[in-house]
């Protein structure tokens, strides 16, 4: 048996593929790199993200 997905650039074929791959990681009980990687994920370099929880301190007067 074979899938092909098919369509246009742009449009989230890679997206579901890594989604399914997240999801498959999950069900097994380990999301880290290695079981990610394994999957296929593409991982992202951690020193480029940005998180929007970041404490905001205010500067002392």
């Amino acid at each position: 048996m074979m899938n092909v997905f098919i369509g246009a650039n742009g449009s989230g074929k890679s997206n579901f593929l890594e989604a399914i791959g997240v999801l498959s990681a999950a069900a097994a009980g380990r999301v880290d790199d290695e079981a990610l990687q394994r999957r296929g994920i593409r991982l992202g370099t951690p020193r480029l993200y940005k998180s929007a929880f970041e404490e905001k301190i205010p500067p002392h007067l």
